[in-house]
């Protein structure tokens, strides 16, 4: 959570992300704490300097699909590695339950 915390608050981040995994981030939040919890970090996750991607395509889509067959990763997982192999970006993420493994075949970058 550090890492993520100061990578934000350089100047020269611009943080990014899609709208599906704002939704599993808003899930976790509400099966853990609950409604208000939920709707608080959904708030706070919008606040600037985040870019929040709403856009798919059927290139991207099927892309996504790949990449949870090949990876074996959930659909929010496969989307939010979509959505950095697209930008050409690493893929910051607190979540190591299944980005670590890809994370040591070298095929995306993380930070």
């Amino acid at each position: 959570m550090e890492v993520l915390q100061e990578l934000i608050q350089r100047p020269t981040t611009f943080p990014a992300m899609h709208a599906c995994n704002l939704g599993e981030g808003y899930d976790g939040f509400f099966r853990a704490d609950g409604l208000t919890a939920a709707q608080t970090a959904w708030t706070n996750t919008l606040a600037p300097p985040l870019t929040l991607h709403r856009d798919t395509d059927d290139v991207f889509i099927r892309q996504v699909g790949v990449i949870q067959e090949e990876e074996v990763v959930s659909f929010a997982d496969a989307f939010a590695l979509a959505f950095a192999e697209r930008f050409n970006v690493p893929l910051v993420t607190t979540d190591h339950h299944e980005f670590d493994t890809i994370e040591r075949k070298g095929y995306f970058r993380f930070s």
